[in-house]
């Protein structure tokens, strides 16, 4: 079996054993199960595929996945890039919740009241960075990789924000999936990515501790307030982005090279294939992709 191949059958069966476990787990009296365990089980589903694709189909590009070690500079860099991508995070969040209303705020605030900030942030923020940027910028990303570089990114991030099964979390996702792809073809890494999805999971919980949730009903604002807010937030979100591009290149220029990694979206690379690695879209991709888009279909928009 080819490694394309390897990786969609892994993406299919992450999908098909994440619904049907999960929907399991939800099966069990709430008695047994406290809500931290119902947090960390998840990731631990996400896990199995994972660990079975490994130890069953022993891919190749496995051993292309490293957390070597970066330079304190590319650290440093990592976090500030992190940062000045937030507000554009933040925009995109408050369009789709505008349009697809947004479950994550209903789930923070009951975890919130339930658990320290430390245990959160280990909970809901590392251990998903780890177990999510293993699985996505990892073994997808590098199974994908030698075929085309810049549709196996493209890719990787489109399938991390469906694993979402939701459309609010599927727009920021596929953004900042993107973006850690990006940044993991620069590093050869997967350690400036775990940071990254570390410190952006980390503020918004962070956040949530600190200015916690109110149920006071408040004035609905009106359109044209709208209109101003998402104008501003538009704009911060741009002036984030072009600083973030701009930290990103020296961030390339320190590790694989700014002009490297601009080779990926020229015509010349984008044409270039191996066959030899397998065809992306086959029936396995589009079983995974079908799943979630189904599951998307009747849990997030019609009921």
């Amino acid at each position: 079996m080819k490694n394309v191949t390897k990786t969609n059958v892994l993406f299919a069966a992450t999908v098909l054993v994440y619904i049907i476990l999960v929907n399991v787990v939800g099966l069990i009296p709430k008695e047994v199960l406290t809500i931290n365990m119902l947090l960390v089980l998840p990731e631990i589903i996400l896990l199995i595929p994972s660990l079975l694709y490994i130890l069953v189909l022993r891919p190749k590009t496995v051993d292309d996945v490293t957390i070597s070690s970066v330079s304190p500079g590319t650290v440093l860099k990592t976090l500030v890039m992190t940062v000045l991508l937030m507000p554009l995070v933040a925009f995109i969040n408050s369009i789709s919740s505008a349009v697809a209303g947004n479950s994550v705020d209903t789930t923070l605030e009951l975890i919130v009241t339930e658990n320290p900030l430390w245990l959160n942030l280990i909970i809901l923020a590392l251990l998903p960075a780890v177990v999510e940027e293993f699985i996505f910028r990892g073994l997808i990303l590098n199974g994908y990789k030698k075929r085309n570089p810049l549709i196996a990114i493209t890719l990787s991030s489109v399938l991390f924000g469906l694993i979402h099964m939701n459309i609010n979390q599927f727009s920021y996702a596929f953004v900042i999936g993107f973006v850690f792809g990006l940044l993991a073809y620069a590093t050869g890494s997967l350690l400036p990515t775990i940071l990254a999805h570390f410190v952006i999971n980390g503020t918004s919980i962070t956040l949530s501790h600190m200015i916690g949730f109110s149920n006071e009903a408040t004035a609905k604002p009106a359109a044209m307030e709208y209109i101003i807010a998402f104008a501003v937030m538009g704009g911060i979100a741009f002036v984030g982005l072009v600083l973030a591009m701009k930290v990103f290149e020296s961030i390339c220029n320190k590790n694989r090279g700014f002009e490297n990694v601009k080779r990926i979206f020229t015509k010349p690379y984008r044409q270039k294939f191996d066959e030899e690695e397998g065809k992306f879209f086959d029936g396995y991709l589009l079983l995974g992709v079908g799943v979630c888009l189904f599951y998307i279909l009747v849990y997030d928009i019609l009921m």
